[in-house]
């Protein structure tokens, strides 16, 4: 499932042996072609979001004189061939494919006012990504793609692909979404989507619309978990519309089309009851601050109401047939104290809002560690011609050290490695004193379980990803299974979990998620956010929802029981 992006599969083997040396002194084979998944395809139905943002407008202002835009210039020009002050317009898509074996996918239409070349574009890439993979092997597995293709795991979409469309456009995002279009010639699909805004008026800078068709699809085939509250709002929704304006004014839109008028009646109930939780939920927060000792605290409450009730009196909905309206400030008002009252509120949600972008920001580098670790588990598999064992075991069977330590190499950590006695259990005198020095990709930043434990595991069991060792697992390089075991596709296999705190284990410890069959969701349910983070023998990440079946993820869990999770 969600898999390795489609052409780089063919070149993936060339393109780790030359970022990574530990790869260099051998000639891999990549995982079987048989199980590789079905290439993208372009689909404007499975279109979530579009947002346009007037880079022009925004690059123009009094604020960005005291930014250092001789840096930005300089540094685009370098590395990617382009002045981003010279942009006018970004236009960001972004995709919500219905089935599960296709994870979301992001690119970016970019236009400038300066006439670009194919010869600089993204000629610099080289000197910053981790790796770009050969010119010569792009052409043979993209002939059409003019620009490139590189990897680099610290980003959050770690396989980039850029394309010049015309001396003043080009695209640039996943690669996933960027080579197919322009090998399906669907350039002009996705270019179309941007003239839903040419009606846009002239002072708004940041326009999103969002479809709600591909959620109602996904809700409908796979059960995507939504909150009770919401349940209804995907199917009475028909998009979500967003409007900012910044330079000329401060103002900001909302329009939700419903499917009719009865759902437009449903979501502005909704949305009124949404005012109004959230109306509470800062009042209480106000409240707290005003009964503390400290004086700075209260008088900061006291600002917060005084705000907080002058503003919430303006964010009053309208309804007018199918649509919803949202405005703020509202037509005909004092522009001048508007904006005073709009300043002051951010400046009074500034601080509850850090704390979910924290939250937010914890996510991302959560899928960015599995991304590392799913990485490090197939560079591992081809230096090795298998996936790491469990665990490393002695001469008599007796587990020693985790898979993870054994993982070390291949997250850049061979210092620490060297380190370990191989020969020794992971609560060995001198091993156990290496525990304290546990590598950050192997902890989830959301997680409360004691320090130095990990949630991140892999499934263990007859017939799943990883089985346990036996005496004859060596304690060096421990080999696991093949990828020709795992009969039911690579895509189609989980070989990492990220599990419940109650599951978490000392991170060199030899202990994993032993599956119950009779319930496979066992440490999984309870996980830190909405959904069960995992990831494939194929190396992509995907998200799964608790309220799935005991034997759908069973399904995905087992390799080679012949079922499918799309069947």
């Amino acid at each position: 499932m969600k898999s390795i992006p489609f052409f780089v599969v063919t070149l993936i083997v060339a393109a780790m042996a030359s970022f990574c040396p530990t790869l260099q002194a051998q000639a891999p084979s990549a995982p079987a072609e048989a199980n590789s998944p079905q290439p993208f395809k372009f689909n404007p139905e499975e279109v979530l979001l579009v947002a346009h943002i007037r880079a022009d407008r925004l690059f123009n202002t009094k604020y960005m004189e005291g930014q250092p835009v001789e840096v930005i210039t300089a540094f685009g020009q370098k590395y990617g061939g382009v002045d981003p002050m010279k942009f006018t317009s970004l236009t960001f898509v972004l995709t919500f494919p219905v089935e599960m074996s296709e994870e979301p996918k992001l690119l970016a239409i970019v236009k400038t006012a300066e006439t670009l070349h194919e010869e600089t574009f993204f000629a610099g890439i080289d000197e910053i990504a981790e790796h770009v993979i050969p010119q010569e092997d792009v052409a043979k597995a993209a002939p059409q793609l003019r620009g490139k293709v590189f990897l680099d795991n610290r980003l959050p979409i770690p396989v980039l692909a850029s394309h010049l469309i015309d001396e003043h456009t080009f695209l640039v995002g996943d690669e996933r979404f960027v080579v197919p279009v322009v090998q399906e010639g669907a350039v002009e699909k996705v270019a179309v989507l941007t003239q839903q805004f040419a009606t846009v008026p002239e002072h708004v800078d940041l326009a999103a619309v969002v479809k709600l068709a591909p959620i109602r699809q996904k809700i409908e085939k796979f059960g995507f978990p939504f909150p009770k509250k919401f349940e209804q709002a995907p199917y009475d929704a028909e998009s979500v519309s967003v409007q900012l304006s910044l330079v000329d004014r401060i103002q900001a839109n909302l329009q939700i089309e419903a499917v009719d008028e009865a759902a437009s009646k449903r979501l502005e109930k909704l949305l009124l009851s949404i005012l109004d939780e959230g109306k509470q939920s800062l009042f209480n927060s106000v409240h707290e601050m005003q009964a503390s000792d400290d004086k700075l605290t209260v008088a900061m409450g006291k600002y917060q109401q005084r705000i907080l009730t002058t503003w919430f009196q303006t964010l009053i909905p309208t309804r007018e047939g199918k649509k919803l309206h949202l405005q703020l400030p509202p037509e005909g008002a004092d522009t001048t104290e508007q904006h005073a009252i709009l300043t002051g509120a951010i400046t009074a949600l500034l601080i509850p809002a850090l704390d979910r972008t924290r939250e937010a920001a914890q996510h991302v580098r959560s899928q960015i560690n599995m991304r590392l670790i799913t990485t490090a588990m197939l560079q591992y598999s081809i230096t090795f011609g298998a996936l790491p064992a469990q665990a490393s075991t002695d001469d008599n069977g007796k587990k020693l050290l985790s898979w993870r330590v054994h993982l070390l190499p291949y997250l850049d950590e061979e210092e620490l490695y060297d380190q370990f006695h191989l020969d020794e259990p992971w609560d060995s005198e001198h091993n156990k004193k290496l525990i304290s020095q546990m590598p950050a990709t192997y902890r989830d930043p959301s997680s409360k379980a004691p320090k130095f434990y990990t949630t991140y595991l892999v499934p263990l069991g007859k017939d799943m990803a990883f089985e346990q060792p036996t005496k004859e697992t060596q304690a060096k390089s421990p080999l696991g299974l093949k990828f020709a075991s795992f009969t039911d596709g690579i895509d189609q296999t989980i070989m990492l979990v990220n599990a419940e705190d109650e599951a978490a284990v000392p991170w060199t410890k030899p202990a994993d998620l032993e599956v119950d069959r009779s319930d496979a969701w066992k440490h999984l349910r309870n996980v830190r956010i909405f959904a069960l983070q995992v990831g494939y023998a194929d190396g992509a990440q995907d998200f799964i929802s608790p309220k799935q079946s005991n034997e759908f993820i069973l399904s995905l869990l087992l390799r080679n029981d012949g079922q499918s999770s799309t069947e």
